[in-house]
């Protein structure tokens, strides 16, 4: 079983509300690629970093939600269904 974790209070900023979903989901998946090689993850817990546009008025993107499974094996997905572009 899985922690959820919301202690952390990262969150990303990349990409401009008029760059498309598709550059703008590359951009967060790069910067979830570099935040998994510098913090650390504790075993079977799951944490969820929003990635927002780097706008005055900020759009969310997406929600990364990073779990490290028990063998100490990092995964992500990038989810949009919360998005407010």
């Amino acid at each position: 079983m899985y922690e959820e974790e919301d202690s952390y209070k990262l969150s990303i900023k990349c990409g401009k509300n008029t760059d498309s979903i598709e550059k703008l989901e590359e951009l967060c998946r790069d910067k979830i690629e570099k935040l998994i090689e510098i913090i650390h993850i504790p075993e079977n817990t799951t944490i969820h970093v929003p990635c927002w546009t780097s706008n005055a008025f900020a759009e969310l993107i997406c929600v990364g939600h990073i779990r490290k499974k028990g063998d100490g094996t990092i995964e992500y997905e990038l989810d949009n269904s919360e998005s407010t572009l």
